[in-house]
């Protein structure tokens, strides 16, 4: 196991792919508690946003992701995970 936060943003993207955007989103809250200002949550927790209608919300973190790692859309769009 990589680290509690690591494993909850983990946990977070299953949950996303599942449609459990609720859950997605408390895990990636959960992770932030633990590891705050980490490009990577960010851009999940943006994406995941986006699908719960958080439009405000989605486009604030997306931008704050890019801000500390420009390169995290990349590997979400890798991944196939987009904002709605």
């Amino acid at each position: 196991s990589e680290s509690p936060a690591g494993d909850l943003h983990s946990r977070s993207l299953v949950y996303f792919r599942m449609g459990r955007f609720e859950d997605a989103l408390a895990d990636i809250d959960a992770a932030f508690k633990i590891q705050p200002e980490t490009g990577d949550f960010y851009y999940l927790r943006g994406i995941i946003r986006s699908w719960t209608g958080d439009a405000a919300g989605s486009a604030q973190d997306i931008a704050d992701a890019k801000y500390i790692d420009e390169e995290v859309p990349e590997i979400y769009d890798m991944m196939g995970i987009k904002a709605k």
